[in-house]
C-alpha cells in the first residue's frame, strides 16, 4: 500500500484508517521514507504520510536493512 500517493501529500489512507488496519493486522510492515524525501521532523508542515510515519516511529521498533529502515507492525 502506498502511503500518501506519489509524492506523499495525498491524505490516503487517513491516519485513523491506517492505525485500524495495523490493529486488525492487515498491514504487516512499514518502510520508512528517507529523511530528504519526507522530513518528519519539520514542525512547519507535516502531511498525512509524515504523521503516519511519526506514529509508526513512536509505537514500533526500527529495523535497519542496509540504508533502509523497516518497522514490523505485527510485533
Amino acid at each position: 500500500m502506498s502511503i500518501g500517493g506519489f509524492n506523499g501529500s495525498d491524505p490516503s489512507p487517513p491516519q485513523g484508517q491506517f492505525e485500524r488496519l495495523v490493529v486488525e493486522r492487515k498491514v504487516h510492515y512499514f518502510i520508512a521514507a528517507a529523511a530528504e524525501r519526507n522530513p518528519v521532523n519539520d514542525e512547519v508542515h507535516l502531511n498525512n504520510s509524515g504523521m503516519i510515519q511519526q506514529w509508526v516511529q513512536r509505537n514500533f521498533t526500527p529495523i535497519k536493512i542496509g540504508e533502509t529502515t523497516v518497522y514490523d507492525l505485527t510485533a
